[in-house]
């Protein structure tokens, strides 16, 4: 299958390879090199968080005097490539192909518009067609080049100095997106429950967190319902089962749950969220779980089973560039980190100081005394005490064994023990007795005094069983 990669690709492969800047610049450990009808591929692969941080968190690069612009051609045309003043004063870049993006800054998209072209030039100096069609990519670790229309695609490996070879991931799915005129097709995607990590717990772990400087006791919790149209037990049985658990959870963190969201209420085994914090994480890499001091913009489920997964496969196969408008990521690490509450004060959480300062504070703004007006003027506030929990985020799948119990409300208990049933769930149901007159509140959120009532009676059958069964994590600062 050699003979498929032309000697001229490999000296592509080989020069990007020897760039030293640019893998300090970018974070690639490998470049890889295939064929794409009669043009060229090259990705340049490596740790998704650490390309991530390099060049996605900030897509902006710094070009000041083309300092990057004449590295980079150097590493193709040698000494030929010089800056030097123009007669106006301004340093112009000289040999190859001059200027190839902006200075003093270039945006990521622009940088790697220049290394298309250079090694267009590169080529053509090679004999080959000047008009080449030429594609640099960023890749995560864990891609390798894949065209969808070959059951194998075969690449230059230039670290290795090897022929390599793809065949059909095992990850593929196919998922709907929409195109350019709004109507949704059908696309290829990546199976996030194939490809995420699965967050696991002990039986018997904890539920609940105390805090006793600060004299407050918290847990973590996920809620949900069958209010939806066309969503009921059996379908959320089936994806929890398809995947192994909750994919990309949001979890609340508070003393009561986010009741607004969904009445039926998992509570995780704390481990879950307080292994993202300090001192409980001690390694480095992947956030496992991202906390932050008020609720997030984070993709949803159908995002991740529509074009995220699109966008997922085509960063894993070679089929992906960054675009100059909004912020790049690699799916491969999950949801992307949250900005966007900014603007009233959020934050991210990194340790169980800031954990336990935030969510004191929120308890003493939400207290349990609240009136109906005062719950409906608190919610209504654009601040990061709008809601009377903090939200974290799962960057993977919660396994079933990470439910350690499960709150209901007596009205669903039946289809609510089928469904634990039907995932295996091996946690406490703690029922929660409610009458008709405020089963039908619930079930419609019409009244938010009668959910916020429903959520302190959840934190009071948790509590019961945490205390009962010591299954409380004092927290370590």
């Amino acid at each position: 299958m050699e003979y498929r990669i032309p000697q001229e690709f490999k000296a592509v492969a080989d020069i990007l390879q020897g760039w030293e800047r640019g893998r300090s610049l970018f974070g690639y450990d490998d470049v890889l090199v295939w064929q794409h009808g009669v043009g060229l591929k090259i990705a340049l692969r490596g740790d998704a968080l650490r390309i991530e941080k390099h060049v996605f968190e900030d897509p902006m690069i710094r070009n000041e005097g083309h300092w990057l612009d004449q590295d980079m051609q150097k590493q193709f045309f040698g000494a030929e490539v010089h800056v030097r003043l123009s007669p106006n004063g301004y340093p112009d870049i000289r040999g190859g192909i001059g200027q190839s993006m902006p200075d003093p800054s270039a945006h990521l998209s622009e940088v790697i518009d220049g290394i298309e072209s250079t090694i267009r030039e590169f080529l053509s100096r090679s004999g080959m067609d000047s008009d080449i069609d030429v594609r640099v990519m960023l890749m995560p670790a864990e891609g390798s080049p894949w065209e969808i229309k070959s059951k194998t695609t075969s690449y230059y490996n230039a670290k290795s100095g090897a022929i390599e070879a793809t065949t059909t991931p095992e990850w593929l799915t196919s998922v709907e997106v929409r195109n350019e005129e709004g109507t949704y097709v059908k696309a290829p995607g990546a199976d996030f429950c194939k490809i995420a990590p699965t967050l696991h717990a002990e039986p018997g772990g904890p539920i609940l967190v105390n805090d006793p400087v600060k004299n407050i006791s918290f847990m973590m919790t996920h809620g949900f319902d069958f209010f939806r149209p066309g969503v009921d037990w059996k379908n959320i049985a089936g994806f929890i089962n398809r995947c192994g658990g909750l994919l990309f959870p949001s979890i609340g963190v508070g003393q009561i749950p986010a009741a607004a969201i969904g009445i039926i209420v998992f509570v995780l085994d704390t481990g879950v969220v307080l292994q993202g914090t300090k001192p409980y994480r001690s390694s480095r890499g992947r956030w496992p779980v991202v906390t932050y001091t008020t609720d997030a913009w984070t993709e949803t489920t159908g995002d991740f089973l529509g074009q995220a997964s699109h966008l997922a496969f085509q960063q894993l196969t070679g089929q992906w560039s960054p675009s100059i408008y909004g912020r790049p990521h690699f799916y491969v690490l999950g949801p992307r980190i949250s900005r966007t509450s900014e603007d009233i004060g959020g934050e991210l959480v990194l340790d169980t100081k800031k954990l336990s300062s935030v969510v004191f504070r929120r308890s003493r703004v939400w207290h349990r005394d609240l009136s109906s007006i005062e719950i409906e003027s608190l919610g209504s506030e654009l601040t990061v005490d709008r809601y009377p929990y903090i939200e974290a985020k799962a960057n993977g799948i919660v396994a079933v064994d990470a439910l350690a119990a499960c709150v209901v409300p007596s009205f669903l208990g039946r289809a609510v023990g089928a469904m634990l049933r039907a995932i295996n769930f091996q946690g406490t149901v703690l029922p929660i007795k409610v009458t008709s007159v405020k089963a039908k509140a619930l079930e419609d959120g019409s009244d938010l005094g009668i959910l916020y009532d429903y959520s302190w009676r959840v934190h009071d059958v948790v509590s019961e069983l945490a205390r009962s069964t010591g299954r409380i994590e004092t927290l370590r600062l």
